[in-house]
């Protein structure tokens, strides 16, 4: 497999779940070529919605972490979500077409990102 860098694997994340309703299974195969070596992504996870095979989101675990700045020069500004807990980590919310990407910032070094997950909405 080609080394895939996160904005790419982020849009093929986006395009395996949006529009057409794919089992979570098959997008899970899918997906996981993208934990080859040498790729931006260490670990991808799908979750399927609570009693059905239909996917709720994907969460991509990066392998080196991505710039805030290249997410938003992807994506937009995005919107801080706000923080539950003291002690976790800021995250920001971008709205895609069909998709909401949630990028979780590292903590000690709020320019970037370890974390995403893809949720669909469809």
């Amino acid at each position: 497999m080609s080394e895939v860098n996160a904005l790419e694997a982020i849009e093929r994340v986006r395009r395996a779940i949006s529009g057409t309703r794919a089992p979570a299974v098959e997008v899970a195969v899918d997906l996981k070529a993208l934990e080859g070596e040498g790729g931006a992504v260490r670990r991808v996870g799908v979750v399927a919605v609570p009693g059905t095979d239909d996917v709720s989101h994907v969460d991509l675990e990066l392998r080196t972490a991505a710039s805030l700045a290249a997410l938003r020069g992807a994506f937009g500004e995005g919107e801080e979500l706000p923080q539950v807990h003291w002690d976790e980590p800021r995250s920001l919310f971008f709205q895609l077409p069909s998709v909401a990407v949630i990028a979780q910032l590292v903590p000690g070094d709020e320019e970037s990102v370890r974390m995403l997950s893809l949720r669909r909405d469809a």
